[in-house]
């Protein structure tokens, strides 16, 4: 009776056979094995340990041809060394029943977004023309290939065959070729293509490898200036680099736009509280919390002219901040009885005249619908802790200028490239942040650094050393990593990738 090593061994071979024409015989002499080798071994022959690995190999190589096949499966699972076995015995049991389906819809999502190709407009897709150029790069193109399916099979080196059953559900990949796949896609776990719904939208970033490089620039300039803030820390220069910012007016922020700014989150959350604690306490109040707040504002708007100077330096607003956030805690904890008194409380009811005042709006009616229209508007908004708010500015120490150089240096350099209302939201300044305006403060921010380090030497010789390193590689970046720049070599330079020049850049950074 043949044992279960002789029959797997008949049995594949008649497989190899069958499916890619190569016999016994060609087996044993492309092996270097004597020609009744494998007739031995089917014999009841006992194979030698280096024999059978070499014999294995080659069965593992025409897996591709072959496809997922059960019985070359088996025979592999049984008779490779025990460390893999495990692992494609851990993988088969973990995930075939479990994640057929997620596989299966995330292959026919693959297949659909390569079949759409390039047929897509950038401001439908919401791409550059540095992308689309990428994606037309790395996608095939429809009129150029047989069809998708055969191209996808020449790329994961698989039958069309295998394709097919992958994409109907009728197979599960083996590990091998799920990460050929994943590889394909650039994906960087090897689970993510039976564990997670991919859309068909979310293929586009997988095939724009130049993401993942843009990824590295940023972090290179991130860390080289909190590397040089760090620094001034350290050598105590604090004090002398804050001069030296407003000596050459080196920030855009303008600080009284910064505070207007915390002043509005103010108001919108002293009206939200006052709303959320009258439905709390005056339940059983016949009037609306609108006409309930006017009848309480009433008497502050007969003085509204002493209020010009309230609420309007940064110790009054500080002030008045802790207080609603001391009150919203009140709030949360359903303390009823103390909740009643901050609802009456005078300078919360004056917040609300003031902003009232600051709106200038014609009659009292227009300014019940303001205040309802500003209820709904942020009432389901979540609002941080409006002390945040001045952590974040550092109005309050001798630090404001240096803290605020750096935050608005980094937001420049990240973003300079998305609209200029998304900056201005990052940076209260009363310039129009334009593409020209943005250059030349980045420069002069540049400049200011270059001239501090080499007037101050700060750093040890090790610091000193990245320094010479890093600085020049950080000033090519911050004239060339820009999308006006790379659209100018888009379309004047013939051979011009946004990937090769981004994968340029990074052996520089690893080169440090």
């Amino acid at each position: 009776m043949k044992n279960i090593f002789e029959e797997k061994l008949s049995s594949l071979l008649k497989i190899i056979k069958c499916e890619v024409g190569i016999t016994a015989k060609q087996i044993t002499t492309e092996l270097g094995f004597s020609k009744n080798t494998l007739t031995n071994w089917k014999n009841g022959t006992i194979p030698k340990k280096s024999k059978l690995i070499k014999f294995l190999s080659y069965v593992e190589s025409l897996q591709d041809r072959i496809g997922d096949n059960e019985e070359l499966e088996d025979f592999l699972i049984l008779f490779t060394p025990d460390d893999e076995i495990e692992q494609q015995k851990k993988y088969n049991k973990t995930n075939i029943q479990k994640n057929k389906e997620t596989f299966k819809s995330n292959f026919n999502n693959l297949i659909d977004f390569l079949n759409s190709g390039l047929n897509f407009h950038s401001s439908i897709y919401n791409i550059t023309d540095l992308q689309k150029q990428e994606l037309e790069s790395n996608l095939p193109n429809k009129y150029e290939i047989d069809s998708i399916q055969k191209w996808l099979a020449s790329e994961l080196k698989v039958s069309e065959s295998q394709i097919s059953n992958w994409k109907n559900g009728k197979t599960f990949p083996t590990l091998k070729n799920l990460q050929k796949i994943h590889n394909f896609c650039n994906l960087q776990s090897d689970t993510t293509f039976i564990l997670v719904d991919i859309p068909k939208k979310d293929f586009r970033p997988l095939f724009l490898k130049s993401l993942e490089y843009e990824r590295h620039l940023t972090e290179f300039k991130q860390n080289y200036l909190k590397f040089i803030k760090e620094l001034i820390i350290k050598s105590q220069h604090i004090g002398d680099f804050s001069s030296a910012i407003e000596q050459n007016h080196c920030l855009l922020t303008n600080k009284y736009k910064a505070l207007d700014n915390i002043r509005d989150e103010i108001f919108a959350k002293n009206i939200i509280f006052l709303n959320k604690a009258f439905n709390k306490c005056l339940t059983n109040n016949s009037i609306s919390f609108i006409e309930w707040l006017f009848q309480k504002i009433a008497k502050y708007r007969k003085f509204d002219s002493l209020l010009n100077e309230e609420f309007e330096d940064v110790k009054d607003l500080k002030d008045i901040a802790d207080k609603i956030e001391y009150a919203f805690k009140i709030l949360d904890n359903n303390r009823t009885s103390e909740l009643e008194k901050w609802l009456e409380f005078s300078s919360f009811l004056k917040l609300v005249v003031k902003y009232l005042k600051q709106e200038e709006l014609c009659s009292e009616e227009e300014e019940k619908e303001e205040i309802k229209k500003y209820v709904n508007d942020h009432l389901n908004i979540e609002h941080d802790n409006l002390n945040n708010l001045f952590i974040e500015l550092h109005f309050e120490n001798d630090y404001y200028a240096f803290e605020q150089f750096f935050k608005e240096f980094r937001d420049l350099l990240l973003y300079r490239d998305y609209s200029p209302k998304y900056l201005e939201n990052l940076i209260p300044t009363s310039l129009s942040l334009e593409t020209d305006v943005i250059s030349q403060q980045l420069q002069a921010n540049f400049q200011l650094l270059s001239d501090f380090i080499e007037n101050y030497i700060i750093g040890n010789e090790v610091e000193l050393s990245y320094l010479n390193l890093a600085t020049p590689l950080f000033k090519k970046l911050l004239n060339i990593d820009n999308i006006q720049n790379w659209n100018i070599m888009l379309k004047t330079k013939l051979d011009f990738s946004l990937l090769d020049e981004y994968q340029k850049l990074y052996a520089e950074i690893l080169e440090l």
